[in-house]
């Protein structure tokens, strides 16, 4: 073999590589992320939240951690609001004594959310959060079917209540002591002032 044969032959295997490389950058990619989450069917879930006490209950949510659904997705009602970023804030309906909302989602999907409870049965105003217990770490359900999930609450709304109503009992109760040791040390400092000294003998 010629030394020129011993030199093409690299040649042609490297120009070989080369047409692989740039067949495989122009060949159609299949629908990933984004897209492949459009494509897939719609599915329709309901949400239900059993807590009887309540009398407002906003469902906090997003898709797959924490994302939000285009606006046409989007329960009646929607709105969005700011907590560490962007998220969809639905109203609930009250049926039966529980509170529902009826989600349409790609199958497959992984629903994120909270309970903001705005009201008490009664009517009083409140402003608690379900956030699934303690530690923290919010609600998950993955939504394969049409169907139903029944979701319990982690919190007593009666206790919710109470201790938003003892923190601004203490609040106050402080804020009396300090007024009160404030008088008291201006009474002292004004009869110290209007002390004649020479009565000390």
């Amino acid at each position: 073999m010629t030394r020129l044969h011993r030199l093409r032959r690299p040649f042609w295997l490297v120009m070989a590589l080369l047409l692989i490389c740039g067949a495989a950058a122009l060949r159609p990619r299949h629908a990933s992320g984004a897209t492949a989450y459009q494509e897939q069917p719609f599915v329709t879930h309901v949400l239900r939240y059993n807590l009887s006490e309540a009398g407002e209950v906003a469902l906090i949510w997003g898709v797959n951690g924490w994302h939000m659904l285009p606006e046409a997705q989007r329960p009646a009602g929607t709105t969005i609001i700011k907590t560490t970023s962007d998220v969809m804030q639905t109203p609930m309906k009250r049926t039966n004594g529980s509170f529902e909302v009826t989600l349409q989602v790609p199958a497959g999907s992984t629903i994120d959310y909270l309970f903001h409870i705005t009201q008490a049965r009664s009517g009083v105003k409140a402003d608690a959060w379900d956030l699934n217990g303690v530690p923290e770490r919010d609600f998950n359900t993955v939504i394969v079917a049409n169907g139903v999930t029944d979701v319990p609450p982690t919190i007593s709304l009666g206790q919710e209540l109470f201790a938003s109503t003892a923190d601004t009992l203490s609040q106050w109760t402080a804020a009396l002591i300090l007024l009160c040791m404030t008088l008291l040390l201006a009474i002292i400092a004004l009869r110290l002032y209007a002390r004649d000294p020479y009565m000390d003998f």
